[in-house]
């Protein structure tokens, strides 16, 4: 594995998969060299008993995060949206969630393969942009 020249990013989990999730995400950002932190989000919109990813709220993601050091790129999983929309569960959209929590929010596909190309595809746009001058594009 290569390392990757990436900024700080974050990566939103549900409470059942957070053990998973960081063990995978650990070792690969020390292998990658990059600074990924796996955020766990309990889901206090369905009472707090469900504790899958899939079910996470918008609303529990802005309020469990907000304030909080999240990076350049907050990761989030595509299985919080709805199928084919850029919409959570309780209509909260990706857009809502960048602009509340002031960070860029990337979906990608729930799998080693989805992390690994989301994180491949954002070193190729950093990188193209810091040749370019051009921040955040």
């Amino acid at each position: 594995m290569r390392p990757l020249h990436l900024p700080p990013l974050s990566l939103v989990t549900g409470i059942d998969a957070a053990g998973e999730v960081g063990s995978f995400v650990k070792p690969l950002a020390e292998k990658a060299n990059i600074n990924l932190t796996v955020v766990a989000v309990a889901n206090e919109f369905f009472g707090g008993g469900v504790t899958v990813t899939g079910l996470l709220a918008g609303k529990d993601i802005r309020e469990q995060l907000a304030g909080r050091q999240l990076g350049d790129v907050l990761l989030l999983p595509d299985v919080v949206l709805r199928d084919g929309e850029d919409v959570l569960l309780d209509d909260v959209a990706v857009s809502d969630l960048e602009a509340d929590l002031g960070v860029r929010v990337e979906v990608f596909p729930a799998d080693p393969y989805g992390l690994w190309d989301m994180l491949d595809t954002l070193e190729l746009e950093f990188n193209r942009n810091n040749h370019t001058g051009k921040q955040g594009e």
